[in-house]
């Protein structure tokens, strides 16, 4: 009974989905790509594998009263059931069962002007196309206003918009930040030192 249960919920969560216009092929990425997206009704935000049963991703995307999904890289499709925000911009979704994708590892590393990263997540024209948007960092520490609270973005010279909100940014492979805004030229990063309350 209790596997029929789980069926019949996860025909009814895809049924909703579907009726709310939502695209739900898989990512045509490699199945350990880290890279996630989080589906809501009427749009999608990104995100990142943290741990076997969370990922990272911008507050604003997360800020919802609407069911959200995990979309990993597999296809495979994961009902988040507990959220944890952040003081800054930032949220940890916990899903209903481990991922099968590994997680991202998290960056030490102190980013300065010109350093070279890229912004990876899923435009809103591109519903399950990952993008990776590389640039160079072009200015760092720069107070600013979000949604949520005052906050410390480092700026890229790389454009996003809005589907890529809450998608990681690399340095060399491994997370330094999260895209959280944008100015029409370049893309503002929350730094992993900025949501440190919620990666413990």
């Amino acid at each position: 009974m209790a596997g029929t249960a789980t069926t019949i919920r996860w025909w009814f969560l895809l049924a909703v989905l579907a009726l709310a216009g939502c695209d739900l092929r898989p990512l045509p990425a490699p199945e350990d790509a880290g890279v996630v997206v989080l589906k809501m009704e009427g749009g999608h935000g990104s995100g990142w594998v943290f741990d076997s049963n969370s990922v990272i991703t911008a507050r604003h995307v997360a800020d919802t009263n609407d069911l959200l999904v995990v979309v990993t890289s597999d296809g495979e499709l994961y009902l988040v059931v507990r959220i944890v925000q952040a003081v800054t911009d930032a949220a940890r979704l916990y899903v209903d069962r481990p991922f099968a994708v590994r997680p991202l590892p998290v960056s030490r590393h102190t980013v300065r002007v010109r350093d070279r990263v890229e912004v990876v997540g899923t435009p809103k024209e591109a519903a399950n196309t990952n993008a990776v948007m590389p640039g160079a960092v072009v200015k760092v520490g720069v107070h600013t206003h979000t949604t949520f609270s005052p906050v410390y973005v480092h700026y890229v010279d790389a454009h996003i918009n809005c589907g890529v909100s809450g998608g990681p940014v690399l340095y060399r492979g491994a997370v330094v930040g999260i895209a959280v805004l944008t100015n029409g030229y370049w893309t503002g990063f929350l730094p992993v030192t900025e949501f440190q309350d919620i990666l413990r």
